[in-house]
């Protein structure tokens, strides 16, 4: 759950900011998007978040806005409804590739995060689907390159 609210505020600082939140990539792996390094280094705690962590990191005030309305619009919902929100099935389906470490590009994660905004991916109308066969044209899957 941590990684995919984590996954939501970049995507989210990405399109509205143009900046990274972070610096890890994001992944589409077999079982949904992931950032690695977080999933190796908070696994062993389940939902007990116990550990300090040992950097600290100078969170700029819009960013803390952004942290702060994702963590109130969506901190409740289980992990299977966060990846149906935000585009973030759209961005697994574009870029998952069996057996492969499959990043996704930050020009795709703006693009998506820009048009969904805070939409439920759930209600996709003939607007949107249009967008998303577009976007699907636009993505060559096989290099992983966003055209």
């Amino acid at each position: 759950k941590l990684e995919k609210l984590l996954i939501l505020i970049y995507g989210t600082i990405l399109s509205k900011h143009q900046k990274h939140f972070f610096q890890e990539n994001i992944l589409a792996l077999k079982n949904g998007l992931v950032i690695k390094e977080v999933d190796v280094e908070f696994r062993q705690y389940g939902i007990k978040f116990e550990k300090e962590l040992p950097v600290h990191c100078h969170i700029l005030n819009y960013e803390k806005e952004i942290i702060d309305e994702i963590i109130e619009t969506y901190g409740m919902l289980e992990v299977n409804e966060l990846d149906k929100i935000k585009g973030m099935n759209i961005l697994w389906e574009l870029c998952y590739e069996e057996g492969k470490d499959n990043i996704i590009p930050d020009e795709l994660i703006e693009k998506v995060f820009d048009y969904y905004k805070f939409y439920d991916i759930d209600k996709v109308n003939e607007k949107e689907a249009f967008f998303l066969k577009k976007l699907r044209l636009q993505f060559n899957n096989k290099n992983n390159n966003y055209k």
